[in-house]
């Protein structure tokens, strides 16, 4: 299964912007120089970071990841469960209509969805 991510930080600059879409697909292993996107231990953000080591043990696997535009690697090292997946493709800058949208208030929102569409039928 693919998923879709919106970027929205610049850590991965300049390999991926805000605002890039990226799609995502689970593999069965990960190398370094792979982008992945991963699940912080408390589950509650994804980050998409870059591979830079893989450490193997007997019972585990774990990744060592870095953003492009980071100076050091990030404090904590990944797990094979926290990948989503790895970056197979990214639509730049097709993300910022997500943000658009989202800056609008929901009324704005809500009322556009429901407006009545003008929708014509020919018959020829």
């Amino acid at each position: 299964m693919v998923k879709l991510f919106v970027i929205t930080s610049g850590s991965m600059r300049p390999a991926l912007s805000p605002g890039d879409v990226i799609l995502v697909r689970k593999s069965a292993e990960y190398s370094p120089g792979e982008i992945v996107a991963y699940l912080t231990s408390d589950r509650s953000t994804v980050v998409v970071h870059r591979i830079k080591a893989v450490e193997q043990s007997s019972d585990d696997i774990r990744y060592t990841t870095q953003g492009d535009a980071n100076n050091r690697p990030d404090s904590h090292q990944i797990t094979q469960q926290q990948i989503i997946g790895k970056v197979i493709a990214k639509a730049p800058k097709i993300g910022r209509l997500v943000f658009f949208i989202r800056s609008l208030p929901e009324w704005v929102v809500t009322s556009i969805i429901r407006a009545p569409w003008p929708i014509q039928n020919t018959v020829d």
